[in-house]
């Protein structure tokens, strides 16, 4: 597992080769907002399986993140686990 701590850096993690199965981004990131961020990414990697997780309501970043998989902070980490191997299987959540 790698571990970015903003926009800029898991971009260049990508420009670089790196292709995670799966991307768990809070839609507010430091330096670019999740969703803009997560349109960039999926250019580089089509297939690139996103879990949105964010303090705020669903329906609150519902505008910047459409239908995608989103996860309520804060959260269990065995609930973030069942998530995670949902997405990996490609099962969708919601």
């Amino acid at each position: 597992m790698k571990v970015a701590e903003s926009g800029c850096e898991a971009m260049k993690l990508l420009e670089d080769g790196m292709r995670p199965d799966l991307l768990l981004c809070d839609v507010m990131l430091p330096d670019i907002r999740g969703a803009g961020f997560v349109r960039e990414a999926q250019i580089i990697v089509p297939e690139l399986k996103v879990l949105f997780m964010s303090g705020h309501a669903q329906e609150t970043v519902q505008a910047q993140i459409g239908d995608a998989e989103f996860l309520q902070k804060p959260f269990r980490l065995d609930l973030l686990a069942r998530r995670v191997g949902s997405l990996a299987r490609g099962e969708r959540l919601q």
